[in-house]
């Protein structure tokens, strides 16, 4: 099994990588090296480029935007080659960088980038809702649901699913005590969702894989 784990806090995207970072896989538990993970399913095989198209369509899917990559030889500076790797947004503005479309199309990023997943893969999103909008938040809701298995560590009832009363027994509330934390779970008896939704109120909310 692979675990994967993101921070709830982002670095500014890396732009320079040297060609011995561009071939093997990056950690992304920050963010910093996206684009160095882009580049390789994007320049691979077919199956890798498969997956950057899987990629891109989570990145469309959450923003309602086009993801694109830049990439050129970097300036020589003596510590041997290197390129300049650069994600882009399109959109009916054009072409830019992605960090010039705020906070939430960066974090869709991210999370775009982690969610095509292969079997047996499990990630952890810690507060993926901080730089994320109402909007997309519930979008990637719809994405958690499919292929994969995903812990979400989340303070956002827009990123916690109520449709059923099968949903809420999913959730895991953390309730701090003199003794650590003390985990609970819903008794929803005959509730229906809508009906159960105080009980989320009080703390924070771990979910658990939606499949």
């Amino acid at each position: 099994m692979a675990l994967a784990v993101t921070d709830n806090r982002r670095l500014p995207l890396g732009r320079r990588f040297t060609n011995e970072e561009l071939g093997q896989p990056v950690e992304l538990h920050d963010g910093a090296g996206i684009a160095a993970e882009l580049y390789r399913p994007k320049n691979g095989s077919v199956r890798e480029t498969e997956h950057y198209e899987r990629i891109r369509g989570t990145f469309t899917d959450l923003t309602g935007r086009i993801l694109g990559l830049r990439s050129y030889p970097a300036t020589p500076d003596g510590q041997g080659p290197a390129m300049i790797v650069e994600p882009t947004v399109i959109d009916g503005h054009g072409e830019r960088p992605i960090e010039f479309s705020g906070a939430g199309v960066q974090e869709a990023l991210v999370l775009s980038t982690l969610m095509p997943t292969e079997p047996g893969r499990v990630v952890v999103l810690d507060e993926p809702a901080v730089n994320l909008e109402p909007t997309m938040q519930r979008r990637l809701i719809s994405k958690l649901r499919g292929p994969g298995q995903f812990l979400v560590i989340t303070h956002s009832a827009d990123l916690v699913p109520v449709e059923t009363a099968t949903d809420l027994r999913r959730i895991v509330r953390l309730t701090p005590t003199p003794h650590g934390s003390q985990v609970q779970r819903a008794d929803l008896g005959a509730l229906g969702a809508k009906e159960s939704l105080g009980w989320l109120r009080p703390s924070s909310c771990a979910r658990g894989p939606l499949r």
